[in-house]
């Protein structure tokens, strides 16, 4: 059964803002992994393979069938480069239902690729502890917001603390922009 592609935007406004932003252009692969049938990156990004991995074989089929470079199973299994043959220039992670750590990172982007991630399950703050990722900036409605990723995980955290039984957390909708540095 295909999904409606409905469900989502047409454009990713946010990795369009971060091109402009920051000056990159150039993107060769995209990893966008727990993507279920957001599409649109791949409709955004004409120019880029944009690689597509979710465990919902619907979601999946949904994506093949405009295209996109889809493919169905676990991304904790999913060997990136061997399957890709390359690394990605961008990982963009949105509400994803992984761990994100080093392993994870070092097997699928390159060395000075970007991430672009929320903080809807805490990759924001996984990503921010690896010593192989250099945080960038942070954008709230395509724009970069003046805190910087440390003070605005830092206030999360005393939120988490303060508010134990709040599932949601501020700055959820905002982007958090990484490069990996090595």
């Amino acid at each position: 059964m295909l999904y409606s592609l409905n469900d989502y935007p047409k454009e990713a406004p946010d990795v369009l803002a971060f091109q402009k932003l920051f000056n990159v252009y150039n993107i060769d692969v995209v990893y966008y992994p727990c993507s279920c049938h957001h599409a649109a990156i791949f409709l955004s990004l004409k120019n880029s393979r944009v690689i597509h991995v979710d465990m919902d074989k619907n979601a999946v089929e949904t994506l093949q069938s405009i295209g996109a470079e889809a493919y169905e199973g676990s991304v904790l299994d999913f060997n990136f480069n061997e399957i890709i043959g390359k690394k990605a220039d961008l990982l963009y992670i949105l509400n994803p239902q992984i761990i994100v750590d080093a392993v994870f990172v070092n097997s699928c982007l390159n060395v000075g690729g970007y991430c672009i991630c929320n903080n809807y399950h805490n990759t924001a703050e996984q990503i921010e502890s690896l010593d192989e990722m250099k945080p960038l900036g942070v954008m709230h409605q395509n724009m970069l917001v003046e805190e910087s990723v440390s003070e605005i995980l830092t206030n999360v955290r005393k939120f988490k603390k303060d508010n134990t039984e709040a599932f949601f957390t501020p700055f959820m909708d905002h982007r958090f922009i990484f490069q990996k540095i090595k």
